[in-house]
C-alpha cells in the first residue's frame, strides 16, 4: 500500500489541511495524480513540484496568501500554495470537489461551457481522483 499510495510529507499536508480546511485525503489524492509525490517534477506546461503548480498560479496565489518567498520544489512551499489554491477552487464551485478538481487541471474558465470534457487529459485526471481519494481517505481512516 505505501508503495502504491504513499502517505509522505504528513506535517505539511497536515499543517494545510488545517489552515485552509481541507480534507487531508483530497490533498494527499492530488499530490498522487499530479507528481506521485515527486517534489521535483515539471509538466511539459511547466507545472512544478509536487501539486504541480504553473508559476503564475503560484505568483497569483502567493500574492493573495502575502506569501513572499517560496520555492516550488519545496515539499511545504508547494503543498501550502497547492491547497490554497485548490481551496479558492472550491469556495469558486460552491464546495464542488469534482468542479473543482476540473478547474485545478484545466482552468476554471473551461467549466462555464463544459469545454473541459473535449479535454481528454482533465477527463482521465478526474477519472483518476475518482479513484485515489476513496483510497486516500479509508488510509487515513484506518491508518494503514
Amino acid at each position: 500500500m505505501d508503495t502504491l499510495f504513499p502517505i509522505k510529507y504528513e506535517e505539511y499536508v497536515k499543517e494545510a489541511s488545517e489552515k485552509y480546511g481541507i480534507d487531508e485525503a483530497l490533498i494527499y489524492a492530488i499530490i498522487k495524480t499530479e507528481s506521485s509525490f515527486n517534489s521535483s517534477a515539471m509538466s511539459h506546461k511547466d507545472a512544478q513540484g509536487l501539486m504541480q503548480l504553473l508559476p503564475s498560479t503560484a505568483e497569483w496565489i502567493a500574492k493573495r496568501e502575502k506569501v513572499k518567498d517560496y520555492d516550488l520544489h519545496n515539499p511545504r512551499d508547494n503543498i501550502m500554495l497547492g491547497t490554497a489554491y485548490f481551496s479558492y477552487l472550491l469556495q469558486k464551485t460552491d464546495g464542488n470537489v469534482e468542479k473543482a478538481w476540473i478547474a485545478y487541471n484545466a482552468g476554471i474558465g473551461r467549466l462555464k461551457d463544459e469545454k473541459w470534457r473535449q479535454i481528454e487529459e482533465t477527463t482521465k485526471y478526474v477519472q483518476k481522483l475518482n479513484f485515489v481519494y476513496p483510497i486516500y481517505k479509508f488510509r487515513l481512516k484506518y491508518k494503514i
